[in-house]
């Protein structure tokens, strides 16, 4: 082998053991990543979770005021029409 080819073979291992290490360095950054985002996804699934159990009580509180007061409103139409009808307004 030449001194040339040899010289050669040296940078190309050089080259090819940078890029190996680069690699695995790569490799356990994007597998430490991916743990950090599965972490995050579980986080954000649960407070998903919580807002709609929230969200569903509110709407619950929300349909309980509505009837209350349609039913508070019927009362006062009656209480207004007894009260014309007793004046003579009707």
């Amino acid at each position: 082998m030449s001194l040339s080819e040899s010289k050669f073979l040296k940078w190309l291992g050089v080259i090819l053991g940078g890029g190996l290490v680069a690699l695995f360095g790569w490799t356990y950054a994007v597998l430490g990543s991916v743990d950090v985002i599965e972490n995050k996804v579980d986080n954000n699934t649960k407070e998903i979770i919580e807002t709609r159990e929230y969200h569903k009580k509110d709407i619950d509180n929300i349909m309980f005021y509505l009837r209350e007061s349609r039913e508070d409103s019927k009362i006062i139409k009656a209480d207004v029409k007894e009260l014309l009808v007793k004046t003579g307004g009707l």
